[in-house]
């Protein structure tokens, strides 16, 4: 798992079926955007749970797609894919 931090985004790319930890410190119970700016599909969690490809629970982001979606109190989400599309992390408020 690698961990990636910022204040108010963050930007990397994912390793095929790593989960990445992005956590914003100006981003805790916050709106904010996942853009996926590759082909794959991304899956995330905002509840402190690793994502898992393909999973019950997780959320998705389909390739070259942005969805809004809400910080949880830690400002944490978990991202993961089966391939390797470079993200960013965004607070929006």
């Amino acid at each position: 798992m690698a961990a990636v931090a910022g204040n108010r985004s963050a930007h990397a790319t994912l390793v095929a079926s790593t989960a990445d930890t992005v956590t914003l410190s100006g981003g805790g119970r916050k709106s904010a955007e996942i853009v996926n700016h590759g082909t794959d599909v991304i899956y995330f969690r905002t509840d402190g749970t690793a994502a898992v490809e393909a999973a019950d629970e997780n959320e998705v982001v389909l390739g070259s797609e942005r969805l809004a979606i809400k910080l949880g109190d830690d400002g944490e989400v978990s991202l993961i894919s089966a391939g390797t599309p470079t993200y960013s992390v965004i607070v929006t408020s």
